[in-house]
């Protein structure tokens, strides 16, 4: 069977979400280095957590994807 578009669109929004959050990460890291602003770092870091955690929606949907069109 095939993919339905409406479990791609699932999948699609927190892809978009993650590359937002991975853009705000890549500005306040450079903003942080030029800087040299040890806090503003360790907020990037920090950061880190919120797309490790859509990444992992991410790939549990798309398993979930894989196993029901297997």
């Amino acid at each position: 069977s095939s993919i339905v578009i409406s479990e791609i669109s699932e999948a699609w929004s927190p892809i978009q979400q993650m590359a937002k959050e991975t853009m705000y990460m890549l500005v306040q890291s450079v903003d942080a280095f030029v800087n040299k602003d040890m806090d503003k770092a360790k907020e990037v870091i920090a950061h880190d957590d919120i797309v490790d955690e859509l990444f992992g929606k991410v790939k549990k949907e798309l398993i979930n994807m894989i196993h029901e069109n297997a």
